[in-house]
């Protein structure tokens, strides 16, 4: 039995029996248990006749502003009950935070996660067992014949740090659920339900800006209502939205950055945002780097799996002792999504398994394999969006969840002000072009305070500059570095 942190928040798994390991075992509609730990939340709307029920674990808000999260599982229920599970899913669009929805309705029991599926829902597969929880090793600590639950070939050519292809994990027995997914628990099958056929392309910013401003206002407004805030303010673009949001928003705004052991004083990350504080005159905190015990590393490690990065575990002790509860706000979504950072404005067409097997650095033929049949998947659903999705389910998920992980089951709050999958949708509709070239934030900035323009951010030298802005040579150059990756960080 594996031991889960006290402290731990977002943390949590749904069994056939209630889970001793968990501080809170609660029997759910659908003969289900929901195991959680005293600082994971969950909010319930139950049926009369108490044969249906909707539970959202976690942290979950409306971006609309208009349903508190008390009326949230009552609204989905309802929704399920008149026009079907996937309406009540469709609802989603418009929440934001880090949950998960459980849902049983007449006999069916579903489970998906926020916009990235940033609180993570890994699953049994082809096994007797029932189960689904936060981490890979959590799951497969339930899997009922664990000597068959063999460490898959995947993880041999996955460099540290980095993200398995498509919805493998260490495990046979183990998947994850992607975005854009319905997991039929007791199915223990995984079906895509958005499709993009036609999606139109809005050639200017304006309506894609306002609707932002929109959301993301109301959503800052909702997570400042349960907790303090604090944004990690470096020189790039992604964390100087969030300052933007905090500053405009925020009753009593907070910002720090982290001075890693490679930094000096010179470092832009450290000197820039000095100087944005000051010019505001708001509270400005350096963070030196903690080092966690290699006993506590390997506690963590036996709860977590692979995803339990040295990194990781450090940068939440480091959160975790400087700043205890706050919850703490990432620039993940607008960067990978925003910035379109994973396909740039390379066409569709050249959206293969080997050029994704690069971006994750995995030199496998395994991975080959597994992308091919995720990529067909892609391609016959959402074919006029393959990178965007591609970006969504294997970046925002795969790769910047693995780091919230970690961070969860070290107690630490972390929140992405952009994780609501009607934004998403919105910024997606922008050509990736005008992403790549950040017009997304800089019109943000515009919007909300042309003077964040005129500091500086993170120096680009030219070589990296002409990589970006010229796809064909971003497209060879990921190929090599994808090689020189795999070769150098296991």
């Amino acid at each position: 039995m594996l031991e889960i942190p006290g402290d731990a928040v977002f943390a949590y798994s749904i069994t056939q029996e209630p889970d001793v390991a968990f501080a809170q075992s609660e029997k759910l509609a659908g003969s289900l248990f929901l195991n959680t730990t005293e600082k994971t939340e969950s909010r319930e709307f139950t049926n009369v006749d108490g044969s249906s029920q909707a539970v959202v674990i976690g942290f979950c808000v409306d971006a609309h502003g208009e349903r508190s999260r008390d009326e949230i599982p009552q609204m989905l229920l309802e929704a399920a009950l008149d026009s079907g599970i996937k309406y009540a899913y469709e609802l989603c669009n418009r929440l934001a935070g880090k949950y998960i929805v459980y849902l049983s309705v007449d006999g069916e029991t579903v489970v998906w996660g926020d916009a990235t599926c940033s609180m993570s829902v890994f699953y049994t597969h082809a096994d007797p067992v029932v189960a689904c929880g936060v981490s890979e090793n959590l799951v497969d600590a339930y899997v009922s014949n664990r000597s068959d639950s063999r460490m898959s070939g995947m993880t041999t050519n996955a460099p540290n740090g980095q993200p398995l292809p498509g919805n493998m994990t260490s495990f046979d027995h183990v998947r994850i659920l992607l975005p854009n997914h319905i997991l039929y628990v007791r199915q223990q099958y995984a079906e895509r339900v958005w499709e993009t056929p036609g999606l139109a392309r809005r050639t200017t910013l304006d309506e894609v800006i306002g609707k932002t401003l929109f959301l993301m206002s109301n959503i800052y407004r909702e997570y400042n209502k349960y907790y303090d805030l604090l944004c990690p303010l470096t020189a790039g673009y992604d964390s100087r939205v969030n300052f933007a949001f905090m500053k405009e928003l925020g009753d009593n705004p907070k910002t720090f950055t982290f001075r890693h052991p490679s930094f000096t004083d010179e470092t832009p990350d450290l000197t820039i945002s000095h100087e944005i504080c000051g010019y505001y005159d708001m509270p400005h905190t350096v963070v030196v780097d903690s080092h966690m015990e290699e006993s506590e590393k390997s506690y963590y490690r036996r709860v977590i799996g692979r995803d339990a990065t040295d990194y990781a575990l450090d940068l939440a002790l480091t959160i975790k002792n400087a700043f205890g509860e706050n919850a703490i706000l990432n620039g993940n979504i607008i960067d990978q999504i925003g910035k379109s950072v994973t396909g740039n404005r390379i066409p569709e067409v050249l959206a293969s398994p080997s050029f994704i097997r690069a971006r994750i650095y995995n030199t496998g033929k395994p991975a080959l394999k597994i992308l091919g049949s995720y990529l067909r998947g892609v391609k016959l659903r959402c074919g006029d969006n393959v990178f965007d999705v591609v970006a969504w389910e294997q970046d925002c998920c795969r790769w910047a969840t693995q780091s919230d992980i970690t961070y969860g089951m070290c107690g630490v709050n972390m929140l992405t002000l952009s994780n609501c999958r009607e934004l998403i949708l919105e910024w997606i509709k922008v050509p990736r072009k005008q992403r790549v070239r950040k017009e997304l934030h800089k019109s943000l900035f515009q919007q909300l305070d042309p003077k964040l323009l005129s500091f500086g951010f993170t120096p680009e030298s030219n070589i990296k500059r002409i990589v970006r802005l010229n796809w064909p040579i971003f497209y060879l150059s990921c190929y090599g570095y994808g090689w020189y990756v795999s070769r150098h960080s296991r």
